[in-house]
């Protein structure tokens, strides 16, 4: 990672943004770089040194890029088991999403699927993910009808879930997740739910 202190503060950024709204629990926002324009897609992935399939961003509108602050309430211990009371810490921060309008769904899904090999290790810090040990391949889930890859680390409440979904606007927007319950709550929203 190249600059440890403003992914630092961008994540207490977040938890700040995340906790001023009660009722919602996604927050869409648009990032702004130091010149004070908003960040686009590979900008912003390149500021937090995630490697990503350069081409991908050929098959997104790469203007179109925002980040979702979810607050998460679903958490897992060490055992697998669901933990009954989440700390306020855990509580206050959000998870953090990237989220991009897909131009050409089928070919940013071609990508997402070659990028498979090394998203864990490229999202590592962003998302603060743990260790990991052995391979760790992505499974297919369905929510609502949407396909979702994903992988667990161990758990579902630190994961990396990936979709492109046809929200009810009637475009196709890429979504990156860090929990199952992250990506339920925005397929809900992007579909109107």
């Amino acid at each position: 990672m190249g600059d440890t202190e403003a992914l630092e503060n961008f994540k207490s950024e977040a938890v700040s943004i995340s906790n001023k709204s009660l009722a919602d629990k996604n927050t869409l926002v648009f990032v702004k770089e130091g010149t004070g324009d908003f960040y686009k897609f590979s900008s912003f992935l390149d500021r937090f040194s995630i490697s990503f399939p350069a081409n991908l961003v050929s098959f997104v509108d790469n203007d179109d890029f925002g980040v979702i602050l979810t607050k998460q309430t679903e958490f897992f211990d060490s055992s697998g088991k669901m933990t009954a009371s989440p700390s306020a810490e855990m509580l206050l921060k959000p998870k953090i999403a990237l989220t991009v309008r897909a131009i050409d769904a089928t070919e940013a899904q071609t990508r997402l699927i070659s990028w498979e090999d090394t998203m864990i290790d490229s999202l590592r810090e962003f998302y603060s993910l743990p260790p990991q040990f052995g391979d760790i391949s992505f499974s297919e889930n369905f929510y609502r009808g949407v396909k979702i890859r994903y992988a667990n680390l161990p758990y579902a409440d630190k994961s990396i879930d990936y979709t492109i979904i046809t929200a009810k606007n009637g475009n196709d927007y890429l979504v990156i997740a860090n929990s199952r319950e992250q990506m339920y709550s925005i397929i809900n929203k992007l579909l109107g739910f």
